[in-house]
C-alpha cells in the first residue's frame, strides 16, 4: 500500500525524477534499519510493479473538478471553458488488458483455472456457489478454462489517519478460481485504478472509465496466445465487495442509515429516536436487477431516490453481473460492527438498566470469565476486558462472537435472551466456516432469520 500512496503522491503533483527521488530519501529516512522496502524511484516503480504485474501501462484520466466531467486529452470543460484556470483533476487507471495476459504466462495460475469443473457436494469458495454454478452450467460465461470471473474490490484509505484531508481509493480485481492464498497474492491481482485527491470520487467519473474498459475485454475477449487454437479469454465481473459506505457509493443507493438502504429488498425501516432500524418482516418484496435497474432510471427522471435508488450505477454496464446478487454483504460492518457491538452496548451500558437483558452489574464475573481464558497465537492478542468493548477492533468483536462469548454469558444473561443469541453464534459460525453442506446452510439461514 505504501508504495502506491507514493507513487500516487507523484503522479498527483507532477513530481519531476529528481524531486520524486528526493521525496523517496526522506521517507526511507524515517524508516527502520535492515527495512525491506523501497530505497530508491527504480526500486520503488520494482515494488509498484509486483502489485500490477511488470511494466504496468498506466494512463491519467482527467476530468473537470467543478462539474465532474471526464475530459478527452487536451482539451477543456465545455461548460466550463470560462475559466481561466480550469480546475482539472486526474487519476490513474492500469492496463487490465495486459496485466490478464501477463497472469496466463504464469503456469501456475493456468494449473488452477481447472479446479471450477470438480464436483463438489459442500460450499467451499466461490466457486462452489450456486451464482457461479449458474454461470458455468446455464449462460455458458465460464464454460471455457480460459474464461475467469473476477471479483472488484474497492475501499478508501485516508493518506495520514489523523486527517480526513485526502484519501486513496484503489480498485483491484482478484481471480475467483485460484486458491484463497493465491487470489489475494499481489502477484496475481489485478490494479485497475488508483484515485488520489482530497474528496471522494465521483462514482461516475472514476469507475465509468474502468467499466467500459471491462466491457469491452468482456464482449470482444482478450488475446492470451499467440497460438490461434487458444481460445481468447473472455472474463466476467462476478462480485463486487466492499464495505458499507463505498457500496452505497458505487451502487448508487443510499446510505446504510437511510430509508430504503438494503441493497436487498426494499424494506423502508422504521425511524426510533433518529435512527433507522429494520424490524423482522416474514414477507419482505426482494429487489431484482430489473427492479433496481427500473428504479434508477425512474430516478434519474425525477432527480431524486426512488425506493433508496439514487440513480443509474456503471455497474449495470457490466454483461453478466447482477447487482442485486453480487454485491456481496459487509460481515464485518453489519454484524461484527454492527449486531455484536450493539448487543453489548444493549447489556451492559446503565442507560438499559430497566430492561430484563441488561446484565451490566454483572460486568465483574463477566470480566473474571473472559480474561481467565487461554488463547493461542492464532487469536493475535488476548481478550479485553468488556468495560472496553467500546473501542473493540472488528477481529476481537470476532473472537468474542464465534469463541468467547457463549462461555462467558451462560448462566449470566437471562435464558430467553442467551437461547436466542447463541443462534446468531451458531449461524455466523456457519455462514463463515472453510467448508459447510447446503443443508447446513439453508438450516443457518433459518435460524439466522
Amino acid at each position: 500500500m505504501s508504495a502506491i500512496l507514493v507513487m500516487s503522491l507523484i503522479n498527483r503533483h507532477s513530481l519531476t525524477q529528481r524531486a520524486a527521488q528526493d521525496v523517496i530519501h526522506v521517507l526511507t529516512a524515517h524508516f527502520p534499519a535492515g527495512h525491506k522496502s523501497f530505497t530508491s524511484l527504480y526500486t520503488l516503480k520494482s515494488r509498484f510493479a509486483t502489485l500490477v504485474g511488470k511494466q504496468p501501462e498506466a494512463t491519467k484520466i482527467q476530468y473537470c473538478t467543478n462539474c465532474n466531467t471526464l475530459l478527452e486529452p487536451a482539451k477543456l470543460c465545455d461548460c466550463c471553458q470560462s475559466f481561466q484556470s480550469p480546475l482539472i483533476g486526474q487519476f490513474i487507471q492500469l492496463d487490465i488488458e495486459k496485466q490478464i495476459q501477463q497472469l496466463f504466462q504464469d503456469s501456475s495460475f493456468v494449473s488452477h483455472l481447472k479446479d471450477r469443473f470438480k464436483y463438489e457436494d459442500r460450499v467451499s469458495d466461490i466457486n462452489s456457489g450456486i451464482e457461479y454454478k449458474k454461470q458455468l452450467a446455464f449462460t455458458g460465461a465460464l464454460k471455457s478454462m480460459y474464461n475467469i470471473s473476477l471479483t472488484l474490490n474497492t475501499d478508501g484509505v485516508a493518506i495520514i489517519k489523523s486527517t480526513s484531508r485526502g484519501s486513496l481509493w484503489p480498485v483491484y480485481l482478484t481471480v475467483n478460481e485460484l486458491p484463497p492464498k493465491m487470489r489475494f497474492s499481489p502477484r496475481y491481482m489485478i490494479m485497475a485504478a488508483v484515485w488520489c485527491q482530497s474528496q471522494k470520487p465521483d462514482v461516475y467519473v472514476f469507475l465509468m472509465p474502468i467499466m467500459k474498459t471491462l466491457q469491452k475485454v468482456i464482449e470482444q475477449g482478450i488475446q492470451i496466445s499467440p497460438h490461434p487454437t487458444v481460445p481468447l479469454c473472455h472474463p466476467i465481473v462476478l462480485l463486487v465487495a466492499t464495505d458499507l459506505p463505498a457500496r452505497a457509493l458505487i451502487t448508487c443507493l443510499k446510505q446504510f442509515n437511510g430509508r430504503y438502504a438494503c441493497l436487498y429488498c426494499e424494506q423502508e425501516g422504521t425511524s426510533v429516536a433518529g435512527q433507522i432500524y429494520w424490524p423482522y418482516e416474514v414477507e419482505v418484496t426482494k429487489r431484482t436487477k430489473k427492479s433496481i435497474i427500473r428504479d434508477a432510471k425512474k430516478a434519474n427522471e425525477e432527480k431524486s431516490p426512488v425506493n433508496g435508488v439514487k440513480g443509474l450505477s456503471p455497474l449495470m454496464l457490466l454483461k453478466h453481473f447482477d447487482i442485486s446478487k453480487g454485491v456481496v454483504i459487509d460481515y464485518m460492518h453489519a454484524v461484527l460492527l454492527g449486531v455484536v457491538k450493539r448487543l453489548l452496548d444493549l447489556w451492559l451500558q446503565a442507560a438499559h438498566q430497566d430492561k430484563g437483558y441488561y446484565i451490566g452489574s454483572k460486568i465483574k464475573a463477566l470480566d473474571r470469565r473472559l480474561l481467565q481464558i487461554q488463547v493461542s497465537d492464532s487469536f493475535g492478542r488476548r481478550p479485553r476486558t468488556l468495560r472496553e468493548a467500546s473501542s473493540w477492533k472488528a477481529n476481537e468483536l470476532r473472537a468474542w462472537l464465534l469463541h468467547f462469548s457463549l462461555p462467558v454469558l451462560y448462566g449470566i444473561l437471562p435464558p430467553i435472551y442467551f437461547v436466542h443469541y447463541s443462534l446468531l453464534v451458531s449461524s455466523i459460525a456457519t455462514l463463515t466456516s472453510q467448508t459447510a453442506i447446503h443443508g447446513d446452510l439453508n438450516t443457518a439461514g433459518g435460524t439466522a432469520a
